[in-house]
């Protein structure tokens, strides 16, 4: 899984242009899906796992209920470095959850 986030993090690999102005045609992480995390532009799949649990923790899935089990983290760890939304967005998420219990 790693290694197609890193190939389809890369822009070239779906049809930008690269914005270190190499040409895919020559460069070395644009040849396979092994190189592709040489690409300076390409994304580890760490900020899509922590994307994925800002997104559930926002639309307020229980965090020791659904997301620690799911994503297999310490709800300690999901709050202190996971969880990128603020404060009031947190305070916002559980009133909605409690009102459509």
């Amino acid at each position: 899984m790693r290694q197609y986030v890193y190939a389809w993090s890369r822009p070239c690999a779906i049809g930008a242009d690269c914005p270190v102005g190499k040409e895919p045609k020559t460069c070395e992480a644009a040849q396979t899906n092994d190189d592709a995390y040489k690409c300076p532009e390409s994304v580890s799949p760490h900020p899509i796992r922590r994307g994925y649990i800002t997104h559930l923790r926002a639309n307020g899935v229980p965090t020791e209920d659904v997301i620690s089990k799911r994503c297999d983290a310490n709800p300690d760890t999901i709050e202190r470095w996971y969880d990128m939304s603020t404060k009031a967005e947190r305070r916002e998420a559980r009133r909605a959850f409690v009102e459509d219990l």
